[in-house]
């Protein structure tokens, strides 16, 4: 099973660092405008700093623990991939049921030259496999792949 890049890795930590910053100004307003106000025993960085800590903290770790655990392999028959953290999850598509492959990237993909896919699946119903953050030439090559079709 081949691994996503490891651009995904930082990609995932930077947005977990992100978010933790958000919620750190967030609790900092809260703190400043409202806490404050109360007579507080703490400073008014304190809270904000320890949201941002632990939030950011601990958002790396899950960006780190899904990285890894995040894998896809494309054989003969069937391609599948393998992800989560707490729940895992496995999805396999037949070669032979695969119909579109499209791909989409944002502006920070692009920056980091990776493109996520969709492979669409023939059928009534039938699941879609998303595998996010791939380099452009790992794009390329599954495409050129699936269009092939299953090998009989």
């Amino acid at each position: 099973m081949q691994p996503l890049p490891p651009e995904v890795r930082r990609l995932w930590r930077i947005s977990a660092i992100g978010l933790a910053a958000g919620l750190a100004v967030a609790v900092g307003v809260v703190d400043f405008f409202i806490l404050q106000e109360n007579d507080a025993v703490l400073p008014p960085a304190v809270l904000p700093i320890a949201v941002f800590i632990v939030v950011g903290g601990l958002g790396v770790v899950i960006a780190d623990a899904y990285y890894h655990r995040w894998r896809f392999e494309l054989t003969e028959d069937w391609i599948q991939a393998r992800w989560g953290v707490i729940g895992r999850r496995t999805a396999t598509v037949p070669r032979n049921r695969v119909q579109t492959v499209t791909s989409e990237n944002g502006p920070i993909d692009r920056l980091l030259g990776l493109t996520s896919i969709t492979v669409h699946t023939a059928g009534v119903g039938a699941p879609n496999l998303d595998i996010p953050h791939l380099d452009d030439g790992t794009v390329e090559w599954l495409r050129s792949e699936l269009a092939r079709g299953a090998v009989t």
